[in-house]
């Protein structure tokens, strides 16, 4: 059983989060609960649990700054996941950076939190196998060292040297990632005899590559090339071309290549490292597969997801259920990604918060989210290996099944939902209610609104609020002494000259005389 801490400010919370998930079905035990970041990072360290559930926001030291202590100060090799609330996407690129396992959104939703700890299990389970494999993973750990320490130059020749490197030469840095959705998953390593079917393809095309140069990464496999190696390429886009051809003929997905620069010096490893990462970045501005740094170092990234107004169209065609719209609006959010250079987490948390809203305004309109057969997959597409087309088509999909969910409901509505909005309007005539508010309440396009009430009722939206407020008014003016101004305000009217207008044109004569008629009947 793997060990777990539950770590959130609100104990309601925590003991929802024991109550609801079976924990050891899923291969865990949970051993304690923290109310603050502080407690909860000594409790780490002392205890070492393998899986921390964290808050972001909590008092004292919030849940990125434990993160960031447990991973940098600590050093543990400590699995998290972050559960947060719908306005905080913004802490999503941070936490990856922390190497978070998932971000997961409030109210936390057992079934994807379930498979969260099954993926983490599985990779934990995946990490201990690999362990097995001590010089692979000896010098999967020294490339580590080397990418994520400080060591000292002397430091690096050794750690270079274990690995047949000489600071002397030249390197390239390349990742390969297989898009096979949904099968593979952007946390899944590479199996050890998937490895080695790389290994001997790698050899095929370079007889001098061996086993220390391939880095087992999360969803894709990292490798180093040396210039050297290159005497029957004219470049390295020319390998690259040649192993991206082989290698989608071996993979059942779409095959990525991130390819850095040439690298030389004391620091080339990370140089080389963080190059063909930084690549990676572009995934999603084109449908291309091959992706070499120099391609892209006139681009300045944005880290931040892009404001909802860049999406604010798109959420009105997907109201109005129009499919050719909806399509067209997605496109061009997607090249609102490539224009403002958005980073990938950036995308990510951009589409995160584009469901969001779709999911708030289902919400708002009582519509049943079990509807939506995309929705476990919008809300985790981004724990898998997922190509531009594939993640356009899921995101179109789950648009469409929200129009058209929207577009039942408002059948549904028509059938007996307008005698709601009739009810709606007779307590509510006294205030600012005018058809396009009332649709917006209703999420019904007041075109449509308006055509249904004549349809329905017989007469004109407008002229049935001006009635009853006239009506109300006549009642007023019988019943009470109330100056005429104040009548008119009580019955929805903003300027006194509009309301004694309106009463004219409807009962041909003024508020006031009709008053002073009534008071004559009675006397008489």
């Amino acid at each position: 059983m793997y060990r777990i801490l539950l770590v959130d400010d609100e104990l309601f919370f925590r003991q929802g989060l024991r109550a609801i998930i079976d924990w050891e079905s899923c291969g865990y035990e949970v051993i304690g609960e923290q109310d603050n970041g502080e407690d909860a990072f000594h409790y780490i360290v002392e205890h070492q649990p393998d899986v921390v559930i964290t808050d972001i926001r909590m008092p004292e030291c919030d849940g990125l700054q434990l993160i960031h202590k447990v991973v940098h100060e600590a050093k543990l090799p400590t699995k998290f996941i972050i559960v947060s609330g719908y306005d905080e996407f913004k802490y999503a690129q941070q936490a990856v950076k922390y190497g978070v396992c998932d971000f997961l959104l409030k109210p936390i939703d057992e079934q994807i939190l379930e498979n969260s700890l099954l993926d983490i299990a599985a990779k934990l389970q995946s990490e201990k196998k690999q362990s097995r494999h001590s010089l692979m993973h000896h010098h999967e750990e020294l490339i580590k060292i080397i990418l994520q320490e400080q060591p000292t130059n002397a430091q690096l020749i050794n750690y270079y040297s274990s690995l047949k490197l000489q600071v002397t030469e030249q390197y390239y840095f390349v990742f390969v990632e297989n898009n096979h959705y949904p099968v593979i998953k952007s946390r899944d390593l590479h199996h050890i005899d998937q490895l080695q079917k790389y290994l001997e393809l790698l050899t095929e095309l370079l007889p001098q590559f061996e086993s220390q140069y391939l880095y087992p990464q999360q969803g894709k496999l990292g490798f180093i090339i040396k210039r050297s190696w290159l005497k029957e390429y004219s470049s390295i886009s020319s390998l690259m071309k040649q192993l991206h051809r082989k290698l989608s003929l071996l993979e059942q997905g779409t095959i990525h290549l991130y390819y850095s620069q040439l690298c030389e010096g004391i620091n080339f490893l990370k140089e080389a490292y963080e190059a063909a990462e930084y690549v990676q970045q572009f995934k999603y501005y084109d449908n291309r597969q091959l992706y070499d740094y120099n391609d892209f170092t006139s681009f300045t990234l944005r880290h931040i997801m892009l404001p909802a107004d860049h999406y604010k169209q798109l959420l009105q065609e997907m109201e109005e259920n129009d499919k050719h719209r909806i399509t067209k609006e997605l496109d061009l959010l997607f090249l609102r990604f490539s224009a403002e250079y958005c980073s990938i987490e950036a995308i990510k948390a951009s589409l995160h918060k584009l469901v969001a809203d779709c999911l708030q305004i289902l919400h708002e309109m009582e519509i049943d989210k079990k509807r939506l057969s995309k929705l476990h997959a919008v809300l985790t597409w981004d724990h898998y290996n997922i190509e531009l087309l594939n993640l356009k088509s899921l995101i179109l999909t789950f648009l469409l099944e929200c129009g058209s969910s929207i577009a039942e409901e408002r059948k549904e509505m028509s059938k007996g939902g307008i005698q709601r909005i009739k009810k709606y309007i007779d307590q509510h005539y006294a205030e600012q209610v005018s058809l396009k508010t009332i649709a917006s309440k209703f999420y019904i396009n007041p075109v449509y609104l308006g055509q249904l009430f004549k349809k329905t009722y017989d007469i004109y939206f407008n002229d049935y609020l001006l009635q009853i407020r006239i009506n109300e008014a006549k009642k007023l003016l019988r019943q009470t002494d109330l100056r005429i101004y104040e009548i008119a305000e009580k019955v929805g009217f903003n300027h006194p000259e509009y309301f004694v207008a309106q009463f004219e044109k409807i009962e041909k004569l003024s508020p006031t005389a009709y008053r002073q008629t009534f008071h004559s009947t009675v006397g008489e």
